[in-house]
């Protein structure tokens, strides 16, 4: 816990492994007013643990061990829909062992398989899951599709239905990493290589349009000056403009943060890391 004001840090629980350990994604705060995670290791089979983690009580809890077969190793964070489920995806296990969509029931504390990725229909997701304005979940895999590159999907979770909706690969980007923000009724996002620099690309979806087909574009090429090979996720903040960081490229190799307005269509290099200040 890191205290804003007083600018005060406290070690909450530490990972014992048996309950979870390397966690890579993020701590959501769910409805009940508890947190609740993921670790992609550790646990009773050593794929990984759904956590919960009161902060009134600093009791921390395992909810449920991956087992493969529901899936393994979470490389995201969970997403709590508004029907009140929890949401995410594994990068391992399921019927072909690259990865599966999965539901998790706070209150009855068990956690269904929904999906299993294939390969054809997208392999190996490393991001997160993200409900749309129209009530469905959008999420993106690394690898997989017609190019091996990714896909962009879409889920609905009532009929679980799974339909791809782009296919990653060359000029429009490949393999991202991150999950799509939805700004304005459109999808963003971030391939971390493929565009015309092949050192990624900052692209937008229009899905929500009902006068025109879905349409997917390339926004901004990374090349290594603006920064190169993004890997996280996008931000929109309180000014309405889209925030993100490259893992390299800038002026001194270390990366960028970067500011993106969605309704000019206009992309600029807020900051260029270097070592001393990160990097």
């Amino acid at each position: 816990e890191y205290d804003k004001v007083t600018s005060s840090y406290i070690s909450k629980y530490s990972f014992q492994g048996v309950d979870g350990s390397n966690p890579l994604g993020s701590l959501i705060l769910a409805a009940n007013g508890k947190f609740y995670g993921m670790t992609p290791t550790g646990g009773a089979n050593g794929t990984g643990v759904i956590f919960e983690y009161d902060n009134n009580s600093n009791s921390y809890s395992v909810k449920f061990d991956f087992n493969g077969s529901t899936g393994g190793n979470p490389l995201g964070s969970l997403k709590e829909a508004s029907n009140g489920l929890l949401y995410g995806m594994t990068s391992t296990g399921g019927t072909s062992n690259v990865g599966t969509i999965f539901e998790f029931d706070i209150a009855a504390g068990t956690c269904t398989k929904r999906f299993d990725f294939n390969g054809t229909n997208g392999s190996s997701p490393n991001g997160s899951l993200m409900e749309g304005g129209n009530g469905r979940l959008y999420g993106m895999t690394t690898y997989g599709g017609t190019n091996n590159a990714g896909v962009l999907f879409e889920f609905e979770d009532t009929l679980g239905t799974y339909t791809k909706k782009f296919d990653f690969g060359g000029a429009n980007g490949a393999n991202p990493y991150g999950t799509p923000i939805d700004v304005n009724g459109k999808l963003y996002g971030m391939t971390n290589l493929g565009g015309s620099s092949n050192k990624g690309v900052l692209w937008q979806y229009t899905y929500q349009d009902t006068l025109l087909p879905p349409t997917y574009s390339v926004k901004q090429n990374f090349n290594g000056a603006n920064g190169r090979f993004p890997y996280g996720d996008l931000f929109q903040a309180f000014n309405g403009k889209v925030y993100g960081m490259t893992s390299d490229g800038g002026l001194y190799g270390g990366g960028i943060l970067f500011e993106y307005n969605a309704v000019s269509n206009t992309f600029s290099s807020s900051f260029s890391f270097d070592l001393p200040q990160g990097g």
